[in-house]
Parts: C-alpha cells; structure tokens; sequence
C-alpha cells in the first residue's frame, strides 16, 4: 500500500495525469513472484499550498512535481521489492535496443519472472543460458548475432559470442552483491525496458508454504 502526498493545488484531473503518466516505469515495472495482491494499491493526493497557484498541465510546475513524483515512485516500487518474504537480493532488468515497447517489456518481465533465473541469482551463480532461455521462450523475434549481455559492468556475450573481456573471477565477485543489474542489449532497435524484481530463496517458501489464511 503506497500513498504519496503533493503539497500543491492539483485537480484531481491534473492528479490521475500524473499518476498516469509515471506508473508505468515505476509500479508497473515491479514483481516479486509475477502474482498481484487483491489489496496492492497505490494513491496520490494533492493537499493544497498556499505557496502555489492553480496548476496546469502544461506548466513548468507541473513537469517539476512529475519529475520529482516518478523519483518518488520508483524508489517506493523499488522498495516494494526488496520488502518480499525472505528475499536476498534486488534484481534490476535493463533491456534496451528492442524493435518495440511491448517488445522490450515482455522480455525484461520474462526474465524477471523467471524462476530458473531468480533461483541461479539467490546462488549467486550468473547463469547466462538461463536468461538466453527467458528471452527464447517470449517467442519474440531477435536477432542473436546483435545480442549482447552483461552482469552489471561484466559484459559476457557481445554480438552473440562470449565476450574477450570475460572474467570469472570478477563476475563471481559481483554476484555477491545485494543489487543485481542484468543488462540485455538486443541490438534491434531504440526501445527500451526496466523492471525490477527479486530472487527466490528457500526461505521464501518456506513463509509462503507455512502461511495460514
């Protein structure tokens, strides 16, 4: 449940604009186990100011609260995640390059979602067939010889062979981190996705296998 309050005068228009126009790259873009909550939920309010005029949609001031209101929801969606039951680590997936929006989402969620992928990230093991099977299973057409792929600043496959400047030892190492980036380049295109996820941990199961409703 996430409230965010705007000390500004906002019509309720000019509030569902901009919750409209930031939701998609920051509660949307979020998943834990690629299931919804019948509760999840997520509001805006104006609660007025003195210090500002009536504000359009057109004005500088309504560009300036939307900027700083999509800062805000994207941390708040980021924390959503890391809020998961018995999760370890913050999964940020960057796909970029696509031939199309809808392209680029149904990759990055697909990877997201993946358990076989949440599940190689909780062993701290970068499993890069794993996320080649994520993309193939979309059904979307790529072209692997533009591919490219890299565990935050490992690159691992460039133009669909492994990379010369592949180093294990240091991709082992940064697995270890609480925040995984896995950047995939597609090479096909100027669209761009990202979404934010979680591993998947034994004691994950363990809370969602013993919970009692």
């Amino acid at each position: 449940l996430s409230y965010i309050f705007i000390e500004a005068n906002l019509t309720n228009n000019i509030l569902n604009k901009l919750l409209q126009k930031n939701i998609t790259d920051s509660f949307n873009s979020i998943s834990v186990d690629g299931d919804m909550s019948t509760n999840d939920t997520v509001m805006v309010f104006a609660i007025g100011s003195t210090k500002f005029g009536n504000i359009g949609k057109n004005t500088q001031a309504f560009k300036s609260i939307s900027i700083s209101l999509k800062k805000v929801m994207i941390s708040l969606a980021q924390q959503i995640v890391c809020d998961g039951e018995g999760i370890s680590k913050l999964i940020q997936v960057n796909v970029s390059n696509a031939k199309s929006n809808t392209q680029a989402k149904k990759i990055a969620f697909s990877i997201g979602e993946s358990l076989l992928v949440k599940t190689a990230i909780c062993g701290e093991d970068a499993n890069w067939g794993r996320i080649i099977m994520a993309i193939g299973k979309t059904s979307e057409k790529i072209d692997p010889n533009k591919l490219s792929l890299s565990f935050g600043e490992n690159l691992i496959i460039h133009k669909g062979v492994i990379s010369s400047k592949f180093k294990e030892k240091k991709l082992n190492n940064y697995m270890k981190n609480k925040i995984i980036k896995i950047n995939l380049n597609l090479g096909i295109g100027s669209c761009k996705k990202t979404v934010w996820t979680s591993d998947l941990t034994k004691k994950y199961i363990e809370i969602n296998a013993d919970y009692s409703s």
